[in-house]
């Protein structure tokens, strides 16, 4: 499936609270629902369901992260941006926060993902490739501080 967002200049819905929440409407909602159809009446295996993009795309690929984790599989999104970054939020815990509310009560295991930020892009500042790993850290309960191995 390739998709276009209904916000101004085809990007994704990604900061309502319809397409942050688990099936409360807006792009998000309608992406899961193919996704579902695909995978209830044509035979497509769930396993195999991915959701990727670049800029807005990435942007909904976090969305989509944080309310539908278990509907779509996610690879890894390039141009990332954190769910919600309108929110403006500075600490890794309102960020996992925000993720959290967008599926109240969810206990699964979320998907594994993969984030890459240009430092020349002028659209999605590299700040917001920082704010991400705040947010999706604290929402896997993982240290932000990177690990060094020595490979011989």
């Amino acid at each position: 499936m390739h998709y276009s967002g209904t916000a101004p200049g085809g990007c994704w819905d990604v900061n309502t609270n319809a397409t942050l929440t688990h099936n409360e409407g807006s792009n998000s909602l309608a992406i899961a629902n193919v996704a579902r159809c695909f995978i209830s009446n044509m035979g497509v295996d769930s396993t195999r369901v991915f959701a990727t993009g670049t800029s807005s795309g990435a942007m909904m690929t976090n969305v989509l992260m944080g309310a539908y984790p278990i509907s779509l599989p996610l690879d890894p999104c390039t141009l990332v941006f954190p769910t919600d970054a309108s929110e403006d939020p500075t600490l890794g815990t309102q960020w996992g926060d925000l993720v959290r509310s967008g599926y109240p009560g969810f206990t699964g295991v979320r998907p594994k993902i993969q984030f890459w930020h240009r430092t020349v892009d002028t659209t999605l500042y590299p700040q917001n490739f920082w704010e991400e790993i705040k947010q999706w850290t604290n929402v896997f309960e993982v240290s932000a501080t990177p690990v060094t191995a020595i490979l011989k």
